[in-house]
């Protein structure tokens, strides 16, 4: 299971957008993005998460890189 950082980094890179254009369209500024990125904010706030899900046309669940199932 990849961390928070790693999974919007992924999501990021895969839809080929820039950090700038995820914070424009998350509502967030770039630098925020850029710590997230770097796992240097290690719990985002449910509203990130949720900005995030929108910004990249996706879940919550595949942010979090959540699976289901069983507790992992």
């Amino acid at each position: 299971m990849m961390s928070f950082a790693e999974r919007i980094k992924t999501l990021r890179l895969e839809r080929n957008l820039s950090q700038e254009e995820v914070g424009r369209l998350a509502g967030i500024k770039q630098c925020v993005v850029s710590q997230l990125e770097a796992g240097r904010t290690k719990s985002p706030r449910a509203l990130t998460i949720i900005r995030f899900a929108k910004a990249f046309n996706t879940t919550t669940d595949e942010i979090l890189d959540y699976q289901g199932g069983e507790d992992q």
